[in-house]
């Protein structure tokens, strides 16, 4: 028969159990110190060299050919077909970086200037510059400056906190150079004086507003026929019987700077696929994706 422990002996610690915990701990903390410091070392700058090459790819495509042969220069020139199911809007855009070097455009709408088309264009002397696209280009230069600095390139990344502040950055530039091909920023009519009206010839009659854009990585040309109002009609939005009619815009009387007070009577829309800013924007996409994950790859290692 066994004897039975003393109170003593189940109420004292197990000194031999307690030491190898702490033995198991410190090299736990051992071996992730190790692993971060070999990330450090090793995946945090071939990550980086590979963001560097996605980036310099992106950029490129974004700003178009620059020192190149005319040859290579008129390759990267994209045609964009401007045509919609209705006709009110058709012609051509003709792409290069960020500029639209050549365009024909004709305007015809069944409540506006009698239903007679109008009908303008675009050349290379005076092009219609893409400032969405500038700036998308301009952020993905800013990432590829962060990823350019010495101790980058040679991997002298000492903390995990180093690394997780340059991700934090890179990521807030590409992510504003995502948002530059996915939106723009302002609307018509509050970007009428960003129209660059100048561009056109023959000039657009005064009730005629034609805009470029980028949405959706997407060339957007939206054409607005309006009515020139006296100066007593008050400003005002579209009434809800408007609304009901598919045009939130349709009905929406603005009044600029200057004093000149316009109704819009019709408007349409046509957006046009552009591949080369489908596939950057694609691109930073997955540059960003990179960046998050070994920023989490990173952060597992905060034990260390």
């Amino acid at each position: 028969m066994s004897a039975t422990p003393s109170v003593t002996s189940i109420l004292a610690p197990d000194w031999g159990e307690d030491l190898s915990a702490t033995e198991l701990i410190a090299q736990e903390k051992s071996n992730l110190h190790k692993e971060l410091e070999w990330l450090l070392r090793m995946e945090v700058p071939a990550v980086f060299m590979q963001l560097g090459l996605m980036l310099k790819d992106c950029a490129q495509t974004l700003a178009g050919p620059s020192g190149v042969s005319s040859a290579v220069a008129q390759a990267s020139v994209f045609t964009a077909p401007i045509t919609n199911t209705s006709d009110s809007v058709k012609g051509f855009a003709m792409l290069e970086g960020s500029r639209i070097i050549k365009a024909d455009v004709t305007v015809r709408f069944s409540k506006w200037n009698k239903s007679l088309p109008i009908s303008t264009s675009i050349t290379s002397k005076e092009p219609w510059i893409l400032s969405q696209i500038q700036n998308a280009t301009n952020y993905v230069q800013l990432a590829l400056s962060e990823l350019d600095d010495s101790s980058l390139q040679h991997g002298l990344f000492h903390t995990r906190e180093q690394v997780q502040s340059v991700m934090d950055r890179v990521m807030a530039f590409l992510r504003k150079a995502q948002d530059q091909l996915l939106f723009q920023s302002n609307l018509f009519p509050y970007n009428i004086d960003d129209l660059q009206l100048n561009a056109f010839n023959p000039r657009l009659p005064a009730d005629l507003f034609v805009d470029f854009s980028i949405n959706y990585a997407a060339l957007n040309v939206s054409v607005y026929a309006c009515t020139l109002l006296g100066t007593n009609q008050p400003a005002r939005k579209p009434s809800s019987v408007a609304r009901k009619k598919a045009d939130m815009l349709i009905g929406y009387v603005h009044e600029t700077p200057y004093g000149t007070r316009f109704e819009i009577v019709d408007h349409d829309e046509v957006e046009c696929p552009i591949p080369s800013l489908a596939q950057s924007l694609a691109h930073l996409k997955s540059a960003y994706e990179l960046c998050q994950r070994m920023k989490d790859k990173v952060c597992t290692l905060k034990m260390a």
